[in-house]
């Protein structure tokens, strides 16, 4: 180059812009580029005048002499021509290159789109489980559900919650090794709190060479509250079932023996040859199966009170007092033997629950403590707290009789079932106390050995 023109240009640069090569010479540089790249030749050859040795590289928008606009890559030099200073170049056309580089980066673009727009979390860790990259979703996600942040370039397994760590590394080092997908679903929180999540690791690879790892969760917790739900409707269902069949059992039997008792003996009444003497028996057995029926109904009438929810309202219970009132509720068989009951509610010393229910359960699991001691050795019975994550379980043990847990099965909450004929009762206190337990909300479950005792754990939530 001239002052500012071209002294020489080779076929090569003819064809790039479409002239011949005599035409290019004497025009301007700037001629053949788009006006917003002119100012890289102008200082160019700013530099050139002010005898600065130099070299550029840039790229620009060239345009043909049918106006076409090209992308052109060029490489400049001062240099020394026939005594005068100027500048030396290379061009190359580069329009595929860059109409391929623009697609790319609009690929790109679109695809850092999606990435930060789905509901789904991402995260891409590279060998050495490092953070490449996440999105946002997974930024406040992480954050919400470990209280935890992420940060670039950190080891992802470091971040993991301690209790979690050693998993981790066990499903990473999987994916790493194996270059197989892992899914699996973890939850964070407790109670009512809790959030699910779907995770799926991925391993990244450059042709059998696993060289990361994308780690992609995707928030379930509504699905799994629904199927929570679902169960719980279903389970609902069950239990209504099935004290459907305990009721229809009561009613073929319970109520039917007493009402057949007194029908019997209402037609021996109206026999001619009854006796005063047959007839004071009928009366009696009409008092009996009466009082039979009445106690039935009785009975029924309670549990149904129960099942369909009393309106008594749930408060703060002090089980220390609750025990207390339950010992004066069972003086009377405390006092006629040897009965110690030790208790231990310090990890749990209070319970929100309907107070009625409660003194009945308590009253009930002592009671038959006492009732069904063993002969000759003192009763002793044990109620405690325990206080876990999402529930306080209670716990009542004594050193009684006991009986065969195979045998007895979930009989032992049946409605008038009895495992010990020597002692006065009806059957109905185990019932009432798995009625109240679950019309509370709660579960309960025994243990028993022969002649070693019984034990009742039961939970509610917290």
């Amino acid at each position: 180059v001239g002052e500012s023109s071209f002294v020489y240009a080779n076929p090569r640069m003819a064809e790039i812009f479409g002239y011949e090569q005599d035409e290019l010479i004497g025009m301007e540089a700037s001629d053949l580029v788009k006006s917003d790249y002119r100012h890289i030749l102008e200082r160019n050859k700013q530099r050139r005048d002010a005898g600065e040795n130099f070299s550029a590289h840039y790229e620009a928008r060239g345009i043909k002499k049918d106006g076409t606009v090209i992308w052109v890559e060029v490489f400049s030099n001062s240099t020394q021509y026939k005594g005068k200073r100027g500048i030396i170049g290379t061009v190359s056309e580069i329009t595929e290159r860059k109409k391929a580089q623009e697609e790319l980066e609009k690929s790109e673009a679109n695809l850092r789109s999606i990435f930060n727009n789905t509901e789904i979390g991402y995260i891409l860790v590279d060998q050495d489980f490092r953070v490449v990259a996440f999105n946002e979703v997974m930024r406040k996600g992480y954050a919400v559900a470990s209280g935890i942040n992420l940060d670039m370039g950190a080891n992802l397994i470091d971040m993991v919650v301690p209790a979690r760590k050693a998993r981790a590394q066990e499903i990473f080092g999987y994916v790493k090794k194996e270059g197989k997908p892992y899914e699996y679903e973890i939850s964070f929180g407790t109670g009512k709190e809790m959030l699910f999540y779907n995770v799926i690791l991925v391993p990244v690879k450059n042709g059998d060479e696993v060289i990361g790892v994308c780690l992609s969760a995707y928030d379930i917790t509504k699905r799994k509250m629904m199927e929570a739900e679902r169960t719980e409707i279903t389970n609902d269902l069950l239990g209504r079932n099935k004290d459907l069949e305990q009721f229809a059992h009561i009613v073929s039997h319970n109520l039917r023996a007493p009402v057949a008792n007194i029908l019997g003996l209402m037609n021996i009444m109206k026999l001619p040859s009854l006796t005063e003497k047959d007839r004071e028996r009928v009366d009696a057995g009409l008092v009996e199966s009466v009082t039979r029926l009445d106690t039935v109904v009785k009975d029924l009438n309670r549990i149904l009170q129960v099942r369909h929810g009393a309106d008594e309202t749930y408060e703060e219970i002090g089980l220390s007092e609750l025990v207390k009132d339950v010992k004066i509720s069972v003086g009377n068989l405390i006092t006629a033997g040897d009965v110690n009951i030790r208790t231990d509610f310090s990890e749990a010393p209070q319970l929100k629950a309907r107070k009625s229910y409660m003194h009945s359960i308590f009253y009930n699991l002592v009671s038959n403590s006492i009732k069904y001691r063993r002969n000759g050795v003192p009763c002793e019975i044990a109620i405690s707290s325990v206080r876990g994550n999402d529930n306080v379980a209670l716990h009542f043990s004594d050193n009684g009789r006991g009986f065969d847990k195979e045998k007895a099965g979930d009989k032992i909450f049946g409605l008038y079932k009895r495992f010990h004929d020597d002692v006065e009762g009806k059957g109905v206190g185990l019932f009432m106390v798995k009625t109240q337990v679950e019309a509370m909300g709660g579960k309960i479950s025994f243990d028993s050995k022969v002649n070693e005792g019984t034990s009742f754990v039961i939970r509610f939530g917290v």
